[in-house]
């Protein structure tokens, strides 16, 4: 279930991601939804945007999942050279500007 929140500058829609687990989904009973937002930024594949998620609903919950990331050193966590994409995406607007 896509879930639409807004719209970023670029007309993209930022949206909250709902699925529903199989039966045999470990961690995860059926018939419950999970929330695929929380769920990447938990494991460390995705950051929180904070810029785009102020009328989330489940914002806490991002923010939670990824003090739990953090914690655990888990995905882009556990690279002490990984760098947001956003400030990536700005090094390549200045790098270019050079």
């Amino acid at each position: 279930m896509v879930s639409p929140v807004e719209k970023d500058r670029y007309g993209r829609t930022v949206a909250e991601l709902f699925v529903k687990p199989r039966s045999e989904t470990p961690g995860f009973h059926s018939g419950e939804a999970i929330f695929l937002n929380g769920e990447m930024v938990k494991a460390g594949f995705a950051r929180h945007y904070s810029r785009y998620s102020s009328n989330c609903p489940g914002r806490e919950i991002i923010e939670q999942s990824e003090a739990i990331a953090i914690a655990n050193h888990a995905g882009v966590w556990g690279d002490p050279s990984a760098i947001p994409p956003w400030e990536f995406r700005k090094l390549q607007r200045q790098n270019r500007g050079n």
